[in-house]
């Protein structure tokens, strides 16, 4: 879901994870997209941010919020559902963050996090669109 129809993970003034601090607030982090689903028989809600600062993401586990933080990047994009965990993040940015929407725990080692994504490198795939690196003109996805 996008904008003001997403649930909402967070409450207003609830803290983000160290070592950030920063304060939810709806005013001051508009919600851009919103996920919801099941995850070990229990609801969960991934809501993303955008303010000036940058994204966001907020996560809701069971009726309860587990996480709010900043992303790896200012545009970023879910990658991979592996397990318990969602790895987000940008390719070509080669910024990687995993988040446990269960605990809120989070990994944001980019190698640890790309391997959890099954990427054998960090960067660029090395096709797109079945055209080889070297062979491609220049590709821009919003």
């Amino acid at each position: 879901m996008v904008g003001p129809r997403g649930p909402q993970a967070l409450p207003n003034g609830f803290v983000s994870s160290p070592p950030s601090h920063v304060i939810f607030s709806s005013s001051r982090f508009p919600l851009a997209e919103s996920f919801s689903g099941r995850l070990a028989g229990h609801p969960f809600i991934l809501d993303f941010y955008r303010n000036s600062q940058g994204g966001f993401i907020g996560v809701r586990y069971n009726s309860r919020p587990v996480y709010f933080g900043p992303g790896p990047v200012p545009t970023l994009s879910i990658l991979n559902f592996t397990g318990p965990w969602v790895v987000v993040g940008t390719p070509s940015a080669v910024a990687y963050e995993a988040i446990n929407p269960t605990s809120g725990s989070t990994i944001n080692n980019p190698q640890q996090a790309a391997r959890m994504k099954r990427y054998r490198g960090l960067g660029e795939p090395s096709h797109i669109l079945g055209l080889p690196a070297n062979n491609r003109w220049p590709v821009t996805i919003p």
